[in-house]
C-alpha cells in the first residue's frame, strides 16, 4: 500500500488523499517522524483541507503539544462541516481536561471542557466520546455517583468500544472502595485494549498503569 500510494503521488503530486493516508499508515506503525513529513506534504498541496488540518492537529496531540493543538482546533470551529466542528469541539474539551494540572488553572479548564463536551451534546446525545468526557468532568468534581452512571451508559452505547469508558468505571470502583467491581473493568479493559492490539506509547502507559492496579 506504501509504495502504491507513493507511485499516485509521483503522477499525481497534488492528490492530497495519498499524503494522508501514508500519514496515517506511519502513525499507526509508530513513525510519527514520518507521519509529520507526509502531512507537511498535505499542508502544502491543500492547507485549507479541514482533514490535513485536523491531522495535523491530532498529531500536536499525540506529542502534548497543546498549544499548537489548540490553535489549530479552534480555527476549525470556524468550519461550517458539522462533523468538523464537533470533533474540534471534542478535542478542544480534551486539550482544557488534560491541563488540570496547570497552575491555578484547574476551575477554568475544567468548566472549559466541560462547556466543549456538553456542546456537542446539546446537538447530538448519542455522541458517546463527549459523554465519556463528560463523566471524566463529573469525577473530578467529586460527583461519583454521577460519573459512573455516564460511563455505564456509554458502555451500553457503545458496546465497549469505548476501551476508556471502562478504565474511568475501574477508577471509580476503586475510589468508591469496591475493588472486585474495579477489578472486573481494569480487566476487561486490558482485554479489550489486548483484541485492538494498540502499539501507540500512551497506551502502553496505561496498560502498566493498570496492571499496578490489578496487581
Amino acid at each position: 500500500a506504501i509504495e502504491l500510494h507513493k507511485a499516485i503521488i509521483k503522477r499525481h503530486p497534488s492528490y492530497v488523499n495519498c499524503y494522508l493516508r501514508l500519514a496515517c499508515i506511519a502513525r499507526d506503525c509508530g513513525s510519527l517522524q514520518d507521519c509529520s513529513q507526509w502531512l507537511q506534504s498535505a499542508f502544502k498541496v491543500d492547507p485549507g483541507n479541514p482533514e490535513v488540518r485536523t491531522l495535523v492537529g491530532n498529531l500536536h496531540l499525540s506529542l502534548c503539544d497543546w498549544a499548537p493543538a489548540q490553535t489549530i482546533f479552534d480555527n476549525l470551529l470556524q468550519t461550517k462541516d458539522p462533523n468538523v466542528e464537533a470533533y474540534s469541539q471534542l478535542s478542544m474539551g480534551n486539550i482544557y481536561f488534560s491541563n488540570l494540572t496547570t497552575p491555578g488553572k484547574f476551575s477554568k479548564h475544567l468548566k472549559h471542557a466541560a462547556d466543549f463536551f456538553s456542546r456537542i451534546l446539546n446537538k447530538d446525545r448519542g455522541n458517546f466520546y463527549a459523554a465519556n468526557g463528560l463523566g471524566t468532568v463529573l469525577a473530578e468534581k467529586a460527583e461519583l455517583s454521577k460519573a459512573r452512571e455516564v460511563f455505564n451508559r456509554v458502555r451500553e452505547v457503545s458496546e465497549d468500544s469505548i476501551p476508556d469508558s471502562l478504565l474511568n468505571l475501574g477508577h471509580i470502583y476503586l475510589a468508591q472502595k469496591q475493588h472486585p467491581q474495579a477489578l472486573k473493568m481494569y480487566q476487561t479493559y486490558m482485554s479489550r485494549t489486548s483484541k485492538l492490539g494498540s502499539g501507540k506509547s500512551e497506551n502502553n502507559r496505561e496498560d502498566a498503569e493498570v496492571l499496578l492496579y490489578i496487581s
